[in-house]
């Protein structure tokens, strides 16, 4: 493992709430270029807020870098961050215009059109341009989400619950999709069956700690 090259690394990352209370207690763990790392542990262990640091969307103690360097505005195309709830990353009027977004707002250059045509073919929805998010059901708006990721191309992608209030054919579904995509992939979740079709590697997350870490695949 330490010959492949470390794709995120992480240095005594700690953060607290507002009432103080310790949520992440100096974590130190290094993630590998395309390896697909799955965390898991009992809800409150921390684990949606460890992606939230990763991603640079909550101010924390300690250090994230990205390629050798500290996260930074200018590193945040290189990362995705899927939801656990769909609405929280769907805000446009049309899917067309969620799925631009990212292009656009990170200065893209390109059709835009085939942008958004080939991240929703990725995602599974071709077609859905012209839909509303609103009106889509929540296994369609994971997708649509997924797709407003891919649309900008990240090299880390971290998904939080992805296949969380999916019906088991949506489920299934995703899961192909998510072992499809390309990057380094962190993901926090409850779903064994994802776990051990996708996971190289699996963190036990407890009360904001590493309690523990397997190796699914030889790497």
């Amino acid at each position: 493992m330490e010959n492949r090259k470390v794709k995120i690394e992480i240095i005594d990352l700690r953060f607290s709430y507002e009432d103080k209370k310790e949520v992440l207690k100096g974590i130190n763990l290094k993630v590998y270029e395309n390896e697909t790392l799955s965390i898991i542990g009992e809800n409150g262990s921390g684990k949606t807020t460890f992606l939230l640091c990763i991603a640079g969307l909550l101010k924390y103690k300690g250090k994230v870098l990205i390629d050798g360097k500290e996260f930074n505005e200018s590193l945040r195309k290189k990362i995705g961050f899927l939801f656990e709830n769909p609405d929280d990353s769907l805000f446009m009027p049309k899917v067309y215009d969620d799925v631009a977004f990212g292009p656009k707002n990170f200065g893209f250059n390109g059709n835009l059109d085939e942008i958004v045509k080939d991240a929703l073919k990725k995602a599974g929805v071709s077609g859905f341009e012209e839909r509303i998010p609103h009106h889509l059901s929540f296994g369609e708006k994971k997708k649509v989400s997924l797709a407003t990721i891919l649309s900008y191309n990240p090299e880390i992608l971290l998904l939080d619950e992805p296949t969380l209030g999916l019906s088991p054919k949506s489920r299934i579904e995703f899961i192909k999709l998510i072992k499809n995509l390309k990057g380094t992939k962190i993901i926090a979740t409850h779903d064994i069956n994802l776990l051990e079709k996708i996971s190289d590697r699996i963190i036990v997350l407890n009360e904001g700690k590493i309690e523990k870490e397997e190796y699914l695949l030889n790497l």
